[in-house]
């Protein structure tokens, strides 16, 4: 019986470079033709199934496959691969309005596959060499957009908004609490709009429940009212979290207020823009981040509206001190020695071996160009807009948050029916409309009742096709709502 693959490592890896020859054109092609299911990485066209979640002979198979086992052809991998892949939800698909959809385009995978297969190591300079010096200089020219002063300022990619609010709230502790008897005293303020990860990095950070403070709406007056009264109570205000778009929602708190209560009380003041920050490259809508000047870090998710795929998140701030404070270590190994300027990345960051993931955001920025960056993230804006307009032109859909920051939550709400009625209603339109493959239209609880959002920042979608879409919304409404297929 001849082996599926040669004995020697050697061997084994010269085969390997002539199937990666033979394989590469073919998952290009895949990955570029929409219309193919192989390693589906490109955005699919709306008749290609949004989810498709596996069968438990599938769950089955899927548990088998993955175990690794006797050595086997990168032909038969992929096939194995494309396989897994094809039983999921596919969340770059244009017709993905749940959660925050990805944003990715062919460039954004293209560019993965580039930076991967030099695989550089970006933990410092010596060894990031030039790639440590695209990510500073590409960090510099972001924290300018957020208008953080250049030599003062530092930005760092890391693997997303959690870590980014993980880091900032380190930072901001480690410039408050001196003592260890101290922490029990610290205080975070919040907003009802807060993402959960904030209470997740306080916890992880030591802090208990109740020292993490939600001021509905971070109304300025109550805030300066808080901090005065926990301060003259013996705490110690530490880190106030302001958000640019909400994801339930696409909110943003009152950013100049705040900040002007946090400078007037000395709270380091945190940005969580892991999904708004984005705004600050339109050409439109960059007021809508007025304010994020004054803040002391700031979250900025580019898997989230800058087109990269999973896994490239930034972190920037005021001070690169505040950082290298809390990240900075030594190691006989490393050169850790009189750096009070050019700060190494692993002393600003938790890791230590770092991935590029600049460079794949660099790449995808350089081919993309500003101009045309901008232009996609204002039509995300406008498309929520727009079907703000349509649902107000349909019969019995209510508007319960108006487009902002290209999110719309809305319920349909016919007459004469109750509260539990409702909101059995409207899971079920947004349970039918991903049987059907008409939308992901994600359901949410709003104020105490169910509800249906929509995030519409896929750079794919056509005006015409989202028209179609909440068309198509309503006539599945109308036909639940009539009884034919409503389960109850």
């Amino acid at each position: 019986m001849t082996k599926e693959v040669p004995e020697t490592t050697e061997e084994y890896i010269e085969a390997m470079k002539a199937e990666i020859h033979t394989l590469l054109p073919r998952l290009i092609d895949h990955g570029l033709d929409d219309s193919k299911g192989l390693l589906r990485v490109a955005c699919p066209e709306g008749s290609d199934t949004i989810s498709n979640q596996p069968t438990l002979n599938d769950k089955n198979i899927i548990n088998h496959l993955a175990i690794p086992a006797h050595e086997k052809s990168i032909s038969r991998v992929l096939e194995e691969c494309s396989s897994i892949f094809d039983t999921r939800v596919v969340t770059q698909h244009p017709h993905f309005f749940s959660f925050i959809p990805s944003t990715m385009l062919p460039i954004s995978w293209v560019a993965d596959l580039v930076v991967n297969a030099f695989n550089p190591h970006v933990g410092g300079s010596f060894a990031g060499s030039s790639c440590d010096i695209i990510e500073k200089s590409l960090m510099k020219w972001l924290a300018s957009k957020v208008g953080f002063p250049p030599d003062e300022a530092a930005g760092l990619s890391v693997s997303g908004g959690s870590m980014a609010n993980f880091m900032a709230l380190t930072a901001a502790r480690d410039k408050f609490i001196h003592k260890t008897e101290d922490h029990y005293r610290a205080v975070i303020y919040v907003s009802e709009h807060s993402h959960f990860s904030i209470a997740k990095a306080a916890r992880i950070l030591g802090f208990g429940q109740h020292q993490v403070c939600q001021i509905p709406g971070h109304k300025p007056q109550e805030l300066a009212s808080s901090i005065l009264k926990d301060r003259a109570a013996g705490r110690i205000p530490m880190a106030l979290v302001a958000t640019l778009g909400s994801t339930l929602t696409g909110s943003i708190d009152p950013i100049p207020e705040i900040a002007s209560v946090t400078s007037e009380s000395d709270v380091w003041l945190h940005i969580d823009g892991a999904y708004g920050s984005s705004v600050l490259l339109s050409a439109s809508y960059s007021h809508l981040a007025k304010g994020v000047e004054q803040a002391d870090s700031l979250t900025w998710g580019a898997h989230k509206w800058l087109f990269t795929s999973y896994g490239c998140g930034m972190l920037f701030v005021r001070n690169k001190q505040c950082l290298a404070r809390s990240f900075s270590a030594h190691s006989d190994f490393l050169d850790n020695g009189g750096r009070q300027e050019n700060f190494e990345f692993w002393d600003l960051s938790l890791e230590l071996t770092r991935p590029a993931r600049a460079m794949r955001l660099w790449f995808t920025l350089r081919a993309l160009g500003t101009d045309r960056i901008g232009e996609m993230i204002d039509r995300g804006v406008e498309l929520a807009e727009e079907a703000e307009t349509v649902f107000r032109s349909l019969g019995n859909w209510k508007i319960l948050s108006g487009a902002q920051m290209a999110i719309l939550v809305v319920r349909y709400e016919p007459t004469d029916s109750s509260e539990k009625y409702l909101n059995d209603l409207n899971k079920r339109i947004g349970d039918v409309a991903l049987e059907r493959n008409v939308a992901a239209v994600q359901t949410i609880e709003f104020e105490e009742m169910l509800a249906l959002r929509l995030c519409i920042i896929n750079p794919r979608l056509a005006s015409r096709d989202l028209t179609s879409i909440l068309h198509t919304l309503d006539e599945i409404a109308i036909e639940m709502n009539a009884g034919r297929v409503l389960v109850q």
